[in-house]
């Protein structure tokens, strides 16, 4: 991407993916009646849930490998 439209044609690209996501944003917002905070904190604990399993560290207490000690050992 970078070599064939240089820097300003990766900036006109991240412009224009950040103003679609906005926008799919505030009509899952408006869609579903919540402000459009609740609708960034639920994407984001999604994403971090998603970071967590990747990671391996999603796992319940009791599982080995539970983080913090919580593996019943």
């Amino acid at each position: 991407m970078l070599a064939g439209y240089g820097t300003d044609g990766l900036r006109l690209l991240v412009v224009g993916l950040t103003g679609w996501a906005a926008i799919g944003i505030e009509r899952e917002a408006h869609d579903s009646g919540r402000s459009l905070e609740a609708v960034m904190d639920e994407t984001d604990l999604v994403r971090l849930e998603a970071v967590a399993s990747e990671l391996g560290e999603l796992r319940r207490p009791g599982e080995p490998g539970a983080p913090d000690g919580q593996d019943g050992a």
